[in-house]
């Protein structure tokens, strides 16, 4: 075999990957949006005759992925309010602009009959993408590796490997001496992105007359994989912006983590984020200690 067919073969070869992965960013993308179609049908109608009713915005540790939607959080939490209404708007993989999206539709829908008080637990989705933010460590600036970062196929190949590979506080990373990375410029760009979020948010609820209160994410203990560093970055931001704009904050990490302590060790799933439906109702307990009556 000559150079010249060696070559061609070479070049066949990678086109072909390269058309695959432009199918499969395709097909990933349209099914992000029939999945996006399908949430907006699943959205609760408002309902008539309801006196308060309660929002829960986030993604999809609102939603209550890895638990079904009857045992997410808001519904375990509805369930110990009796008079007030409690909607779960969570969408998985939003981040905070998306969810500032769902909410101006909830409250074109609802009118009258939206929300009075909304709980908003936002910020992961913001962040997870960044490559200063995903490890603790890492070597040389790489712009190829952090443009596949961004795709669609590498964060659905992540999502895959964090559900069934090692459980939460398993090294993601090989061991070994590596730079430590720089978060500084990525936290900048994650606490942007969700300012930016919340400015829309707030000024949605203002003009509803929507009380809102943000949440921290829970911290599973003893968990060092890259969701849960991400987690502890975010939580640090949520935490600078409610003292910033003076809203409420309900900081589950106290709760929950004395929770964890005492009850079972199986609160969290593997990604060390989503949580099984006794960590839903756990969470659900943390955040009616810390709501004021409606």
């Amino acid at each position: 075999m000559d150079a010249r067919t060696t070559a061609r073969r070479l070049a066949f070869a990678l086109v072909a990957v390269a058309a695959f992965f432009l199918l499969l960013e395709g097909a990933l993308g349209a099914v992000g949006l029939a999945a996006r179609w399908w949430l907006r049908l699943r959205a609760p109608e408002p309902a008539a005759g309801v006196g308060a009713v309660l929002a829960c915005l986030g993604d999809s540790v609102t939603f209550g992925l890895g638990a079904d939607t009857d045992r997410a959080y808001p519904a375990v939490l509805g369930e110990g309010l009796p008079g007030e209404r409690v909607v779960n708007l969570g969408q998985p993989g939003y981040n905070t602009a998306r969810v500032a999206e769902v909410l101006d539709g909830w409250l074109a829908q609802a009118g009258p009959r939206g929300p009075t008080r909304a709980l908003l637990l936002v910020g992961f989705n913001d962040c997870a993408h960044l490559p200063g933010l995903v490890s603790a460590r890492a070597g040389r600036a790489r712009p190829a590796r952090d443009v596949l970062r961004r795709t669609r196929t590498w964060r659905a190949l992540t999502q895959v490997l964090r559900r069934f590979g090692p459980a939460p506080g398993a090294s993601w990373r090989p061991t070994g001496p590596v730079a430590a990375a720089d978060p500084g410029p990525d936290l900048a760009r994650c606490q942007g992105a969700i300012a930016a979020g919340l400015d829309r948010i707030e000024t949605l609820c203002d003009g509803a007359g929507v009380a809102l209160s943000l949440l921290t994410y829970p911290e599973p203990a003893g968990v060092t994989s890259d969701p849960a560093r991400i987690t502890g970055a975010v939580n640090g931001l949520l935490v600078r912006e409610a003292e910033a704009r003076r809203l409420p904050l309900l900081d589950l990490r106290p709760c929950m983590a004395a929770r964890e302590a005492a009850g079972s060790p199986t609160f969290y799933n593997t990604d060390g984020i989503h949580m099984s439906a006794e960590g839903y109702a756990a969470m659900a307990a943390c955040v009616a200690a810390s709501l004021e009556p409606g």
